[in-house]
């Protein structure tokens, strides 16, 4: 269950949080942005490979 909105500030800074570790390539960085029960769901529209179930957790 999502948290409540986040402010347009908050927002902003963690969106340049995230693009500064994704340019650097910092696993780490990025891994702590993201709640400790992150899902991910994939769809890939069948052009490649997904994962067929979603992925739970921060650490996979």
């Amino acid at each position: 269950m999502p948290g409540p909105p986040s402010s347009p500030a908050e927002h902003r800074r963690l969106l340049e949080r995230f693009l500064n570790a994704a340019c650097r390539g910092d696993l780490d960085a990025l891994t702590a942005l993201l709640s400790p029960d992150v899902v991910a769901d994939n769809d890939v529209g069948g052009k490649t490979r997904a994962a067929l179930h979603p992925i739970r957790g921060r650490d996979k």
